[in-house]
């Protein structure tokens, strides 16, 4: 996956600050996230790989980090933090950001419920993701977005698989 990160040079100009195929990618073995004293904690497997796989296989879930600030809305100069990644984190750090792509193998219970302190956006790419919350659930499909305000959900990806982008802020207390 190519990432071609924009800024600026000295005299104000756009300018390609970083073209790369490199980014943190973990692959996630019988996906299971979990909350333990109301903060959402992943209890599976987690190692890091260096790509997405094509097709993941039973059970798997890649997520690729796209781009991460720890520090809410960046400032110029823009400093690129997803390559930086070691560990796998369910929430960005102090008021910051995450972009992620998600692959998820076909009928992969990919997460029970949960709840993250971030405002997420999602758009499914391909394939379909049940979306479950405390009251029902629904079925999400290629081109469809949801947008989580830290309420409480789960995830079951449908018979083909799922892949999604998500944009996940923080949101920090007033």
């Amino acid at each position: 996956m190519r990432r071609v990160i924009t800024g600026v040079d000295a005299e104000g100009r756009s300018v390609v600050v970083q073209d790369t195929t490199e980014t943190t990618v973990w692959q996630l073995a019988a996906p299971k996230v979990e909350e333990r004293d109301g903060v959402a904690v992943v209890a599976s497997p987690i190692s890091r790989v260096p790509e997405v796989a094509s097709r993941p296989s039973d059970g798997e879930q890649f997520i690729a980090l796209l781009w991460q600030s720890s520090k809410g809305v960046p400032t110029t100069p823009v400093t690129d933090e997803a390559g930086r990644q070691a560990d796998f984190a369910m929430e960005p750090p102090g008021d910051g950001f995450f972009w992620r792509y998600h692959s998820w193998a076909p009928d992969c219970d990919a997460s029970a419920l949960h709840a993250t302190q971030t405002l997420d956006l999602l758009l499914v790419l391909e394939g379909d993701v049940e979306l479950l919350l405390d009251r029902g659930s629904v079925v999400l499909n290629a081109g469809d977005l949801v947008v989580i305000p830290a309420v409480s959900h789960g995830w079951r990806s449908g018979s083909s698989g799922c892949k999604m982008l998500q944009m996940m802020q923080r949101i920090i207390d007033p």
